[in-house]
């Protein structure tokens, strides 16, 4: 029962063996519905550093297991050219590397944000971070400390890990949302010219999507509706994660982002007090006005 009408009419190509057809259509009382998904990268090659992200993401977990210092969030960003080391003896040692690096640095995060002035007001949001290499190492990482904790939802002081962002950001992003919705709309369109008063829904599954992807998703978006002769009724971005699913409403009838009164995420940021120095793990060091020079 879904509000009160039984759900009929449910049609799934995966069990009819039907090809050319939307990815589930479903009759909800009177109302019919068409849903098409697919997958949004934040550049084209995303799916193909999955074992790499969940490679390094492995050790953070194993490595971190204590609250960081501070109300704020920690993330280490992966950059897209990281391969993940194999099982040798040198391969430990840029492994050991890498976590003495990120020790130094979540300790110079913490000492700037304790001598950084704090603004009026209850909330505000604040984003610091330290790009470099670690030693032994080709490539450059990030570690970032946020005050955002609302995307994903995470404990205070937890440690995150996020592959980079291209040269191009926005240029990436765009292009491949452009495509997955080239691909889809057509089908949906093609729903309701086969029947009246079928409503059609998009849902777009953002796969790792970096804070601040939602802001170019709606800039783009007026243009990829214009470029659509019929368009889809509802489109629904999905931030799947390990702790938790987010479901957000892009377009909702003749209303979408980023018309005023669609909720979007990163509206809710907060940095409050610094708690007790109790309880970090013992490698931190106690935030002072001065910032530490770590050695590589």
């Amino acid at each position: 029962m879904v509000g009160g009408s039984t759900r009929r009419d449910v049609f799934d190509p995966e069990e009819t063996g039907e090809e050319g057809r939307v990815d589930l259509y479903v009759r909800v009382g009177d109302q019919a519905y068409a849903l098409e998904h697919t997958v949004v990268q934040p550049f084209g090659n995303r799916m193909a550093l999955e074992q790499p992200y969940r490679t390094i993401r492995a050790c953070i977990e194993e490595w971190f297991t204590d609250s960081l210092p501070g109300t704020a969030f920690y993330e280490l960003h992966i950059p897209v050219d990281f391969r993940p080391p194999g099982l040798g003896k040198p391969d430990a040692r840029r492994l050991a590397a890498l976590r003495g690096w990120i020790e130094a640095k979540v300790n110079a995060l913490h000492t700037r944000a304790a001598g950084r002035p704090r603004p009026p007001g209850p909330r505000f949001y604040t984003m610091d971070r330290i790009r470099g290499r670690p030693c032994g190492w080709r490539c450059e990482f990030t570690v970032a400390r946020s005050t955002d904790g609302v995307v994903p939802p995470r404990e205070r002081g937890s440690f995150g890990v996020s592959i980079g962002s291209p040269d191009d950001p926005r240029g990436a992003f765009i292009g491949d949302l452009s495509r997955a919705f080239g691909r889809k709309w057509s089908k949906l369109a093609r729903c309701k010219d086969e029947a009246d008063g079928v409503r059609t829904i998009l849902v777009l599954e953002g796969v790792d999507m970096p804070f601040g992807y939602d802001l170019y998703l709606a800039e783009h978006l007026r243009t990829l509706l214009g470029e659509c002769p019929v368009p889809p009724d509802d489109i629904y971005l999905v931030c799947p994660d390990v702790a938790f699913w987010q479901v957000w409403v892009v377009k909702q009838g003749g209303v979408h982002w980023p018309d005023e009164g669609m909720p979007m995420p990163h509206k809710g940021y907060a940095e409050f007090a610094p708690p007790a120095p109790g309880g970090a793990p013992a490698w931190i060091v106690e935030a002072s006005p001065s910032p530490r020079r770590a050695a590589c």
